[in-house]
């Protein structure tokens, strides 16, 4: 397998938190390797995971986007944190369907869904 990483990872398993949607959604998740461009991320359900989230690891938030998808994990790269803003490009809006691959919070989508 061909290393494409650009970045030393190191090992770590620390309990994480993918946070979203305004701060009202919180996935658990675990540290698997961190580096300064991003981290490896263990999940239970990739696929219920946001493309752009925050990622908390003891009590501090990096802006993230999601790299890859695998069956129990995913890859993140860190984005500037001044373009990221979850709070603007993610409030669905009225009127317009849910696109698929779009992060909402699942109860209000049952909600607003016709």
């Amino acid at each position: 397998m061909i290393e494409r990483r650009t970045d030393l990872r190191i090992r770590r398993f620390k309990a994480g938190s993918i946070v979203f949607n305004e701060a009202t959604s919180v996935f658990d998740c675990t540290v698997r390797n961190i580096s300064d461009t991003g981290a490896c991320l263990l999940v239970t359900s990739p696929l219920t995971v946001p493309a752009e989230f925050e990622l908390m690891i003891e009590g501090e938030r990096r802006p993230c986007a999601v790299a890859w998808r695998r069956p129990d994990r995913i890859g993140v790269k860190y984005q500037p944190f001044a373009r990221f803003s979850p709070h603007q490009a993610r409030k669905p809006r009225a009127g317009k369907p849910f696109e698929v691959g779009r992060y909402v919070d699942i109860p209000k989508a049952r909600r607003l869904a016709p």
